[in-house]
C-alpha cells in the first residue's frame, strides 16, 4: 500500500485541467510523456464548464491512483457500467420501468393509465426542456416545474396528486438502472382533494326540464358580432338548444324521476328489471377484477357479478 507522502506525489502528478476554446482538457504525464485526454459529462458531451471538467477528471484521477493492474481493471469497469447506466435516454424511461422486476404487477388497464401520465410529463420535457434527454437530466427543479405548470393548467387536486403519485413510483424503480442519486419526486407535496357535493333537483327546476320538451329549452349568452368599422362588439344573445333524440332523452328522465335510478341505470333498464306490483326496480352490476399471475407477469379478468333491488317512491304496491 503506497504511502501518505506517495499518494500526495500522485496526487500532484495527477494532471491539470485547462480550457481551450469552450472545452476542457486534462492534461497528465504518464511514462514520462505528456498526453491529454478531452474531458467529457457523463452523456459523453464535453465538459464546457469548470465544476464538470474537476467531475470529470476525478473519474480519470482514480484509474490513475489504482494500486495495482486488478484494482484499475475494476475502476475501468465501474466507469464504464456508470457512463452506460446515466445515459439512458428519457424515451425508453417507460420500457425500462416495465422490465424492472420489483415494481408493482398492475393490469393491463392500469398500466395504460400509468403509461398516458408518464408520457404527458415526457412530452412536456421534450416541448420545454429539449436538451435534457436523459433520465439523469431529470431533478428535483424540473420536477417541481413540471408539477406547477400542471397545476397552472387547472387539473383537478385528484388529478394532480395522480401524476405525483405515477411519477415517483416510476422514478422510485428508474433509480438504480439510470443511476439516479435521489428520486426527483420525492417529498413533493399533495394537494389538497375537493369534494365536490351535488344536489337534488327542486321540484321547480324538474319541471322546467320537463317543459323544455314542448316549449324549448332555452339559454343566455354573450357572443361577439361586428359593428361599423369592423369593430367587435360583445352582446347578449338568447339561444336555443336541441337536444339529440330529445323523445328518448325524455323517457330516460322519466326512468330516473319515478324510479330514483341514475342515468347509467336507466340506459340499461329493461322491462324484467322493474316489478310495478311489489314496487322495486333491479340492476345486476358486472364488476371486472384483475387476477394476477406472478410467474408470467401478466393478470387476467374475473367477473363479479352483485345484484341489486331498489324502491320506486310512487310505484303501485298490491
Amino acid at each position: 500500500m503506497a504511502s501518505k507522502t506517495a499518494l500526495k506525489t500522485r496526487e500532484k502528478g495527477a494532471g491539470s485541467i485547462y480550457k481551450e476554446g469552450k472545452r476542457w482538457y486534462l492534461k497528465v504525464r504518464v511514462a514520462g510523456k505528456s498526453k491529454v485526454k478531452i474531458l467529457r459529462n457523463e452523456d459523453g458531451t464535453p465538459c464546457t464548464t469548470e465544476k464538470d471538467a474537476n467531475a470529470a477528471a476525478d473519474g480519470y484521477r482514480k484509474i490513475l491512483f489504482a494500486e495495482d493492474k486488478e484494482e484499475m481493471a475494476l475502476q475501468i469497469a465501474e466507469a464504464k457500467r456508470f457512463t452506460k447506466q446515466s445515459g439512458l435516454m428519457l424515451a425508453d424511461a417507460w420500457e425500462i420501468y416495465l422490465r424492472q422486476p420489483d415494481r408493482p404487477d398492475s393490469s393491463e388497464s392500469t398500466l395504460g393509465g400509468y403509461r398516458n401520465i408518464f408520457q404527458a410529463f415526457t412530452r412536456w420535457v421534450v416541448e420545454k426542456h429539449s436538451e435534457d434527454k436523459l433520465i439523469a437530466n431529470i431533478d428535483a427543479e424540473l420536477a417541481k416545474e413540471y408539477l406547477a405548470d400542471l397545476w397552472n393548467r387547472g387539473v383537478s387536486g385528484r388529478t394532480y396528486n395522480a401524476h405525483v403519485q405515477l411519477l415517483r413510483m416510476v422514478f422510485k424503480h428508474l433509480m438504480e438502472p439510470a443511476m439516479l442519486e435521489r428520486n426527483p419526486f420525492e417529498g413533493i407535496t399533495r394537494k389538497t382533494q375537493e369534494t365536490v357535493s351535488r344536489h337534488e333537483f327542486t321540484e321547480e327546476q324538474v319541471n322546467a326540464i320537463f317543459r323544455g320538451f314542448d316549449e324549448g329549452f332555452f339559454y343566455e349568452t354573450e357572443v361577439e358580432k361586428l359593428t361599423t368599422g369592423r369593430k367587435r362588439e360583445r352582446i347578449t344573445k338568447r339561444l336555443e338548444y336541441k337536444p339529440m333524440h330529445a323523445e328518448e332523452l325524455r323517457v330516460l328522465l322519466n326512468l330516473c324521476c319515478w324510479t330514483g335510478c341514475r342515468g347509467q341505470d336507466g340506459c340499461l333498464m329493461q322491462w324484467k328489471n322493474v316489478d310495478l306490483d311489489k314496487g322495486y326496480w333491479s340492476s345486476t352490476v358486472r364488476l371486472k377484477n384483475s387476477v394476477s399471475n406472478p410467474s408470467r407477469r401478466t393478470s387476467t379478468a374475473a367477473t363479479d357479478v352483485r345484484f341489486h333491488t331498489f324502491p320506486m317512491p310512487n310505484a303501485r304496491v298490491s
